[in-house]
């Protein structure tokens, strides 16, 4: 877990992180470490390879050339479509322009309020933080190994695992496609969420939207469809109805 806060006046980005560490205190919840950034291309460094579940606050007001801090957003969901964004602005106008920008934002925190207000709107992001935190679903990792590291990838980033070669299997999702050396048999055994629907194919179905069982396939969240195969519709239309 990380919280990163975006603002090009440092000494307002210190405050904001000195309130947040405060109002962290109040939880029993470990919320990770908090990184703060006048510049938005140190953050997105930072996030690139990110695995975790994050909170962004967002100065909106960007100087010095930089992206405003709408667009910053719009880039984090190309990286983490599930974090949590809060934007931070003097100018309470810009709330209806970022539904625009269909980055679903958490709230907004005005800078020209008073810090007992700012307190207590930082308070109500921590506590949907914590609560997304604790939702299952987001403590479930894909365990992907290969000769330079091991990495955990959230379950909600990858739809489906398929074999590409001989012991070489493709991890892909919506925003990733990674490589590595495994086999199916191993996959399956590890992760329970992960079932065979074909010969070459193991789908997440956490990630499943609807099951076809005239033309056996599945459509995925991201609108991708998968084949099964006869073998394997019994199980995944047994597996659909538990999952309701």
């Amino acid at each position: 877990m990380s919280i990163y806060i975006l603002d090009d006046d440092v000494f307002y980005g210190q405050k904001i992180k000195e309130l947040v560490e405060k109002e962290s205190k109040t939880f029993t919840q470990n919320f990770g470490e908090i990184f703060t950034f006048t510049k938005y291309r140190k953050l997105f460094d930072m996030i690139e390879e990110r695995s975790e579940l994050s909170l962004y606050f967002l100065d909106i007001e960007l100087k010095e050339n930089q992206l405003n801090g709408l667009d910053v957003a719009k880039e984090i969901r190309k990286y983490d479509q599930e974090g949590l964004i809060v934007f931070i602005t003097s100018h309470g106008e810009y709330a209806p322009i970022s539904y625009q920008y269909l980055v679903s934002a958490l709230t907004f925190i005005e800078k020209n309020q008073t810090e007992i207000y700012i307190r207590k709107m930082i308070c109500k992001c921590l506590e949907e933080y914590q609560k997304r935190i604790n939702d299952p679903s987001n403590q479930e990792y894909i365990v992907i190994e290969n000769e330079l590291s091991i990495k955990k990838i959230p379950s909600k980033e990858i739809e489906v695992i398929e074999t590409v070669q001989a012991h070489r299997l493709v991890a892909r999702g919506p925003l990733r496609k990674i490589l590595f050396y495994g086999t199916l048999k191993e996959m399956e055994a590890k992760h329970s969420f992960l079932i065979k629907c074909n010969q070459s194919c193991l789908v997440n179905m956490r990630m499943v939207r609807e099951l076809d069982t005239h033309n056996r396939w599945l459509l995925l969240m991201s609108g991708d469809k998968v084949e099964i195969s006869r073998r394997n519709l019994s199980d995944i239309k047994h597996l659909m109805k538990e999952e309701r």
